[in-house]
């Protein structure tokens, strides 16, 4: 019986290396967690370029008793604020915000939309 712990121990000792390599190997090869494994590698990953100095309007929102608007990321209610600026006004298509430095500015929702196979 000692005679299999000691086998069992020698093995032990000569494959642990090989093991530890193999499982440095792995690791290695399964890539970021942040990689997203539905896409193509050799896709660009999207950036947002908005920033306080340039806002961007996404979206507006108009129902009864309440306008909102979407701008750089932050969904704003007529009156609320974010990212140095202020919300005052939305319409159909455009919105206008108030800026820290006091300037008032008219967003535009962006007209171009990606066409989906072609097609627009």
């Amino acid at each position: 019986m000692s005679e299999l712990n000691g086998s069992a121990q020698s093995l032990k000792t000569k494959f642990a290396p090989v093991v530890l390599g193999l499982a440095v190997a792995l690791c290695s090869l399964g890539g970021s967690a942040t990689n997203d494994p539905t896409q193509p590698d050799n896709l660009p990953r999207p950036t947002l370029r908005a920033s306080a100095s340039a806002p961007v309007l996404a979206s507006v929102l108009i129902g009864p008793g309440r306008k909102l608007a979407v701008i750089n990321g932050h969904l704003l209610e007529v009156g609320e604020s974010a990212a140095g600026l202020t919300l005052i006004e939305v319409t159909p298509g455009a919105a206008k915000v108030r800026l820290s430095s006091g300037q008032v500015r008219r967003l535009d929702l962006i007209a171009e939309t990606p066409s989906i196979g072609g097609r627009r």
